[in-house]
């Protein structure tokens, strides 16, 4: 089955990666019966720890939109409207007829085969991928916000197309105002 000395001694070598990866073992086991042990600590630390918040609820987060789209501020309606609400929202994949790229299932709306909001939920069910992520700007003092970024991995999404030939790049055009240009 899975030799765990074998593999060590094929897959280790002493680089810098190696180091690290030790190193953070090491700390991971030394700190473990600290934190097991927890329970034990002075009240007021796990309470202070219980309050802190380390998530930006989005009331209070500072959404930069580079005043182009403005999507952060249409009312619900008009979001429904351009398909960006879960009960419209659609998300096509075809090959370029100026390409010679094949795939065998294209997301089509015509075709009746898009990926609507319950099908990308089902994809996130057992791809999705989640990362905090602190927004911040280099002309600002302070973090915009704190917040848990969440989807589904592009190539998931191209997988269901089940690609035949010379798919070599994705070109993708999103929401944009009447009157501008796609950015």
């Amino acid at each position: 089955m899975y030799d765990l000395e074998k593999r060590s001694r094929v897959n280790f070598q002493f680089t810098r990666r190696g180091f690290l990866e030790l190193s953070a073992a090491a700390a991971a086991a030394w700190t473990a019966p600290q934190v097991a042990s927890s329970d034990t600590a002075d009240p007021r630390l796990s309470e202070a720890i219980a309050k802190l918040d380390y998530l930006t609820s989005l009331e209070h987060a500072f959404i930069l939109d580079k005043g182009k789209a403005g999507v952060a501020s249409l009312p619900t309606a008009k979001l429904r409207e351009i398909g960006l609400a879960p009960d419209t929202w659609s998300l096509e994949v075809a090959p370029d007829p100026a390409s010679d790229s094949t795939v065998e299932r294209p997301l089509s709306l015509t075709l009746g085969t898009a990926l609507d909001w319950n099908g990308l939920m089902k994809l996130a069910e057992k791809h999705a991928v989640r990362f905090l992520h602190v927004c911040t700007c280099t002309n600002g003092a302070d973090p915009y916000h704190m917040t848990l970024w969440e989807g589904v991995p592009l190539r998931e999404i191209i997988w269901l197309t089940r690609p035949q030939a010379n798919v070599r790049r994705v070109y993708f055009q999103s929401y944009h105002p009447e009157n501008l240009p796609p950015f």
